[in-house]
């Protein structure tokens, strides 16, 4: 059958990895007791796709917590799906499951995957969330690609989709409630949240696991911390899941400063009735941790990592820009062999030499 350009096998009865054209099927471990086939295509250089066919299933705090949260029957809602570690391991778990994903192979791989899995309460959506209904210009890029907008243009070819909300979703689909939202958009994360005021407006409103990127907020005009201050209004409390202490989850505010150029931020209104166990609960990061942490960044192989230190340094709180180790880092910074990573340290220089 053909869907979406990908050539798919029909799918054998015995559930093993099974080779077809553009297509294979990595049978893995979701959680105890539960394994689903994902669908893969072995000649992509996604990283995700490369992990499930040589490793089986990302075992990284975000997927971990979310599973630890998912519960039977529970409405889980993918924004961002990808091929699926979300959606299709929420589906293997019996939850009612929407995914929405904009890049076409993806969304091919996902039906595939869906498929042969017999998955009948997993819904794949094919559109870019936003704000509101309509059309937006989306470029593939790679594993991911981007939502096309005047700062952030196409640099190939970009195609049309129609855009949806989640509130609309919602309401279409009849969902009394929603449990569980994880959204993964590239920088596009705010128009998401714009789009689901009513859900998040509940006092029952979902978990939500969001990834908050430094490098693509700042190309869409935003932040990390003005991610989470839309959070905050919005009632909920924010916690980084820690990738150097798996299982810690540590409270942050929109005055936290975010030193990984990636995080993930677990989001909740009611803390006191989230089941923690096994997760414990951290203190906030210190000034010389986060200084720590930013360094770290400053030296990152990519210079986009390297440009979002010294835009995080130059955009600051005051405490971080008086910390010993800044003016380290932009010295160094404003020697990098990138253009890019040079002109943001200079930036950063002339605001920390002001005392600004």
């Amino acid at each position: 059958m053909l869907r979406h350009g990908l050539q798919l096998p029909d799918a054998p009865a015995n559930g093993d990895v099974d080779v077809g054209v553009n297509v294979m099927f990595p049978y893995v471990r979701v959680a105890p007791g539960t394994s689903a086939s994902f669908a893969v295509d072995p000649n992509s250089s996604d990283p995700i796709g490369q992990w499930l066919l040589t490793h089986g299933y990302p075992e990284e705090p975000p997927t971990q917590l979310f599973r630890h949260l998912l519960r039977k029957g529970a409405c889980v809602i993918d924004v961002g799906a990808h091929l699926g570690t979300f959606a299709i391991a929420a589906a293997a778990l019996e939850c009612e499951v929407i995914a929405i994903e904009a890049a076409p192979n993806n969304v091919a791989l996902l039906l595939a995957a869906a498929a042969r899995n017999s998955f009948d309460r997993c819904e794949i959506v094919h559109a870019i969330v936003a704000d509101r209904s309509g059309t937006a210009e989306f470029e593939p890029d790679l594993a991911w690609g981007h939502v096309v907008t005047a700062d952030v243009p196409a640099r190939d070819q970009s195609i049309t989709l129609p855009t949806v909300t989640v509130d609309a979703l919602v309401r279409q689909r009849g969902w009394s409630r929603v449990d569980m939202v994880k959204i993964d958009v590239e920088g596009s994360e705010l128009n998401v949240l714009k789009g689901m005021e009513q859900t998040l407006l509940r006092p029952d409103a979902p978990v939500l696991i969001i990834e908050s990127n430094g490098v693509a907020l700042r190309q869409y005009g935003s932040s990390p911390s003005a991610l989470v201050q839309v959070l905050e209004d919005f009632g909920f409390a924010l916690y980084l899941i820690d990738r150097e202490v798996p299982g810690q989850l540590v409270p942050i505010d929109s005055t936290a400063v975010q030193a990984e150029t990636v995080v993930d931020l677990l989001a909740v209104k009611d803390f006191e009735s989230f089941p923690l166990s096994p997760w414990v609960l951290g203190s906030a990061l210190t000034a010389d941790e986060v200084m720590r942490r930013l360094r770290v960044t400053s030296e990152a192989d990519h210079p986009l990592s390297r440009s979002y230190a010294a835009w995080t340094i130059e955009r600051g709180p005051g405490w971080l820009r008086a910390h010993e180790n800044a003016l380290r880092i932009i010295a160094e910074l404003s020697s990098d062999l990138d253009d890019e990573v040079r002109s943001d340290a200079v930036r950063a220089a002339t605001v920390l030499r002001s005392g600004g």
